[in-house]
């Protein structure tokens, strides 16, 4: 019922909003729930890939109240099924997120601005301030309304070990669906590890990752004692002090016990360093969470097998260079002039070893598969919108596709341990599936449907637009059609473009009355034409924003209508000028 309300008002919305020439965009909200007509969906003439290393061409992927009922090439579709013609297009295992934050609000580094707080004593302060709170649960903390459990579904993931923000020990950390409307429907097992960082307090102890390796191993040792002193009090009181209850000492009782690993976030080589020397002197369960220097530490990793998540956060590609390097005119011995660079050799090395460890950052995983140490994807510090690119970087680095997609699916779900339930397309697992275009290793693959537990999400399935090309020279005077591809409601108009030297104005026509309008905000590089317009979508102000590339009598790019979606558009010269 509530959707149906929620619909009513969005198209009442819509019509005001039309006749602004924002029309139809209200109904375009691709990233919205599927609500449920009927609990049985099958995809179908799909190339499925069940786990990594197989492959069903013209398969069909089954699901039933939430669950797998069947995976194959010869799939009877029951009538109350409803059924999506995915046409060629390719189905792996949901996205397993080894480490993560989806779903927790506030996001890190916002308390870095805050001043800090005031305590009575630094050099002790209370644990909530120093960031030692393991006793925290994630039942307690997860927002199922928070914005990045879609951005992440977005990218492909149906599930991810969260941890809560914070310091060193920030709390429990749990495993999610990225999918429900409360926390007790999201978890499937609310601890997974403690969660742990060398992340110290704002100026007060434990300030430095020193500080915070000792406060740990004093934690550690008092949670020893004071288990220790519960069992004994528990079995022959008399005699004995009552113990007191702690609760950041009780919540490290699983750890000393074995029954509950620490998830340490390591990113550096020194940090990875640290924590094993922490797991040696204490003896803890460990996994290893955002590693990015793990080809200094191969020998200790395979010995270890301790569950390892390598961060899917890469550096960014150095930006080409498109100034010329500075030159010199110097004399020859024959009389004449010629040019020599007078570039800093110091530069020149300083370059060369930035590229020598941008390459070895590529090559992490291909390095660590090469020695056979298995190993996950962790998120903490990725931008979901990051996560296709960067996996294509690692596989154009070395890493075999099977690798790349298992660390994503079968051996994430080993180290959770989980491959019961997810991790594979099997039947009776959870209905966790992410369809791409195409092959997700492709460049233009994008991501259509996402299912979370056989909850349907659809999102728009947008092509990578041409690039412009700055030193084009067009002729954009004229009146020009365009056409833009809205789900359910095309939209057509024509657009009046002027052309004085170089500066360019013009109007568009309202798609419904036929009224001009004038254009603002309008740029030309190349043959690159960006323009907008504000519009009131029933008090809700929205910039509509065009974006396209000419060629010849032709044009073809995207309408942008805020958190309405991006849509494509396309036109051609109908008149001359005037």
């Amino acid at each position: 019922m509530v959707f149906f309300e929620r619909t009513h008002t969005m198209k009442k919305l819509a019509v005001v909003v039309f006749c602004s020439f924002l029309g139809v965009f209200l109904f375009a909200q691709q990233s919205d729930e599927v609500p449920p007509a009927t609990r049985t969906l099958a995809i179908t003439d799909a190339i499925i890939i069940p786990e990594p290393g197989k492959k069903l061409e013209g398969a069909t992927l089954l699901i039933r109240d939430g669950l797998i009922e069947e995976v194959g090439t010869r799939v009877t579709i029951p009538p109350d099924a409803r059924i999506i013609k995915a046409d060629s297009m390719f189905i792996y295992p949901g996205f397993i997120s080894g480490l993560s934050h989806a779903g927790m609000p506030s996001p890190r580094g916002r308390e870095e601005d805050e001043e800090r707080p005031k305590v009575d004593d630094p050099g002790d302060p209370p644990n909530e301030l120093a960031g030692i709170q393991p006793q925290r649960r994630l039942v307690d903390l997860l927002d199922p309304a928070e914005k990045s459990l879609d951005e992440y579904r977005k990218a492909g993931f149906t599930a991810a070990q969260v941890m809560p923000e914070g310091r060193m020990l920030p709390g429990t950390a749990g495993l999610i669906l990225l999918h429900g409307h409360t926390p007790g429907e999201m978890l499937v097992r609310e601890e997974t590890a403690l969660a742990a960082q060398l992340r110290g307090a704002r100026r007060m102890y434990p300030a430095t990752v020193i500080g915070v390796m000792t406060k740990f191993r004093e934690l550690y040792r008092q949670a020893e004692q004071a288990m220790q002193h519960e069992v004994k009090y528990a079995s022959k009181p008399a005699g004995l002090k009552r113990p007191v209850k702690d609760p950041v000492l009780q919540a490290l009782y699983p750890v000393v016990e074995r029954r509950l690993p620490v998830v340490f976030v390591a990113e550096e080589v020194k940090d990875v360093h640290r924590v094993l020397a922490l797991q040696k002197d204490l003896g803890f369960e460990l996994a290893l969470a955002e590693v990015k220097q793990g080809w200094h530490l191969a020998d200790e990793l395979a010995a270890g097998k301790w569950p390892l998540f390598l961060s899917l956060d890469l550096p960014e590609e150095p930006k080409s260079q498109t100034k010329k390097a500075k030159q010199d005119t110097i004399l020859t011995e024959s009389g004449d002039t010629t040019l020599v660079s007078s570039e800093d050799p110091e530069k020149k090395a300083l370059e060369k070893r930035r590229a020598e460890a941008m390459e070895r950052h590529l090559k992490q995983a291909a390095t660590l598969h090469q020695r056979g140490i298995p190993f996950g994807f962790a998120t903490v510090e990725t931008k979901p919108k990051d996560v296709a690119e960067n996996l294509r970087r690692y596989v154009a680095s070395g890493l075999p596709e099977e690798t790349a997609l298992a660390a994503l699916t079968t051996q994430a779900a080993d180290f959770l341990e989980v491959s019961a339930i997810m991790g594979t397309l099997e039947k009776g697992k959870l209905g966790n599936a992410v369809v791409w275009t195409q092959s997700m290793f492709e460049e233009d693959a994008r991501v259509r449907y996402v299912l979370v537990e056989g909850q349907l999400y659809e999102y728009e399935a947008r092509k990578k637009g041409k690039k412009g090309d700055p030193d084009a020279v067009v002729a954009l005077a004229g009146t020009w059609s365009y056409a833009m591809d809205i789900p359910g409601q095309p939209m057509e108009g024509t657009i009046k473009l002027t052309d004085d030297g170089g500066a360019v104005s013009g109007e568009i026509s309202n798609p419904m009355t036929g009224e001009m309008r004038p254009l603002e905000g309008v740029s030309l590089d190349g043959n690159n034409l960006r323009f907008e317009f504000a519009v009131d979508a029933g008090g809700q102000n929205i910039t509509v924003s065009y974006d396209l590339i000419f060629e010849g009598e032709y044009f073809e790019g995207e309408v942008e209508a805020g958190q309405f979606g991006v849509f494509p558009v396309e036109g051609e010269r109908i008149g001359e000028p005037e």
